[in-house]
């Protein structure tokens, strides 16, 4: 377990500064004076702290100067949603993909492939947001609109009628792997106002995005979810003025050079673990790229 460490601080309430006109002046004790909470929080990279605090806002237009800083205390907060390793998984993924609902969702997204070139999928959708293994809800297949083929966009449930989405299969008739969109759309699931502290527990530790392509399985879970929003805010600052995203057009620009694979494992760093059964449904195995780019199987005990 590591211990992330960061301040934190409230406003102290300051005084009634609406108008008032003449009366005596109040001999009750003056309020202690407003202050600036720090922006910016505690994040991690690579495994390290680093302190990301925004300047408060300035003067320069004659109106009065930023509060002082406000006084700060240490927190102390658990950080219990890093570092998985990758062939602790395994057992989990491989049951699930042998699952008769998830195994039957594969094999229609494998079909959709030989017939359409636009993205079908399935909603991961457990019964009861208990266990991973336990009883998943049939769901109808969503495709992508003939305006935008690439541009799948599974819901999200979290309810006793609909189930509990903890991730989603599609296919990807380009033949590439998982997407940096597909991956992020775990963390923004992640954020949904009806996941309560111990549903958010469970869905971190079971989330996953599957993708189908005629040669491979694909299956990306999160490794670091503090790692993976850094990520996320580089992904949101990268859009160009051609709506593109730069962060994109890297791991695009990457597969030329490399392969998908490494251009994704290179791009995520240790925010993700991706996963391939080359065409074995029951048979994953974890990937890792190394500092030439290389791709590789990562080597798991056989029991």
């Amino acid at each position: 377990m590591t211990f992330l460490y960061y301040t934190d601080c409230t406003p102290e309430l300051g005084g009634d500064d609406s108008g008032g006109g003449g009366g005596s002046p109040s001999s009750a004790t003056p309020p202690p004076p407003q202050c600036q909470p720090p922006g910016g929080g505690a994040v991690v990279v690579n495994n390290g702290l680093t302190r990301v605090t925004q300047p408060p806002p300035g003067g320069g237009d004659g109106g009065m100067p930023p509060p002082d800083p406000c006084p700060t205390q240490t927190v102390i907060v658990s950080q219990t949603d890093t570092t998985k390793d990758p062939c602790a998984q395994l057992a989990q993924l491989n049951a699930l993909a042998i699952n008769s609902i998830i195994a039957d969702q594969n094999t229609q997204l494998a079909g959709y492939l030989q017939t359409s070139n636009l993205e079908h999928g399935f909603d991961k959708n457990l019964q009861n947001p208990t266990s991973v293994n336990g009883a998943y809800l049939p769901t109808s297949v969503l495709i992508a609109p003939a305006s935008n083929p690439d541009g799948l966009n599974p819901p999200f449930n979290w309810d006793t009628n609909n189930g509990y989405t903890i991730g989603f299969t599609h296919n990807h008739p380009n033949g590439t792997g998982p997407s940096p969109a597909d991956i992020f759309s775990m963390l923004t699931n992640s954020k949904d106002s009806r996941l309560t502290s111990a549903d958010l527990s469970f869905y971190k530790a079971n989330a996953s995005v599957t993708v189908v392509t005629r040669d491979n399985n694909y299956v990306v879970t999160v490794n670091n979810w503090s790692a993976l929003q850094t990520l996320y805010n580089q992904y949101l600052n990268s859009l160009q003025s051609d709506g593109t995203y730069g962060f994109d057009n890297t791991v695009i620009s990457n597969t030329s050079k490399y392969n998908y694979e490494a251009a994704i494992l290179s791009a995520f760093g240790g925010a993700i673990n991706l996963y391939s059964n080359n065409g074995t449904p029951n048979s994953y195995y974890p990937l890792k790229v190394n500092s030439t780019n290389q791709i590789s199987e990562v080597p798991c005990p056989t029991n």
